[in-house]
């Protein structure tokens, strides 16, 4: 596997370039991109807070973007591995908390099966 800092700079490059608009996000997505932030927010991954951070920062940014990102987003897993990230105890950042909800923010916009789901990942209770 990459390094630490190897991840670090990978996921602000990834957070930067997410922001720019649909079409970047879109091939970020082709690249495997949503799949490589999302393992780095999972238990166990061993990604540094600040990786973590940046890695749901950058799905932020793709969120915010068109319906289908956020729906590839979604299907990547996103909202199990987040919505415990905003836990009491979950050992995340306050930075990771707050970019975890601004991703879910974004993905939840006009859609009612997202919302569901962050509902059934227990996204009431936090």
């Amino acid at each position: 596997g990459a390094s630490a800092g190897t991840q670090l700079q990978a996921a602000w490059v990834l957070k930067n370039l997410s922001r720019l608009n649909a079409d970047i996000g879109d091939r970020m997505e082709s690249a495997g991109a949503i799949e490589v932030l999302v393992a780095l927010l999972k238990p166990g991954a061993g990604a540094s807070a600040g990786t973590q951070e940046q890695a749901a920062w950058a799905l932020a940014g793709l969120a915010s973007g068109s319906e289908d990102l956020r729906d590839r987003i979604a299907s990547a897993g996103a909202i199990e591995v987040l919505v415990p990230l905003l836990k009491p105890g979950a050992g995340a950042s306050a930075g990771t908390q707050l970019q975890a909800a601004w991703v879910l923010k974004n993905l939840s916009r006009l859609n009612a099966d997202i919302g569901d789901r962050m509902e059934s990942a227990g996204a009431i209770e936090v």
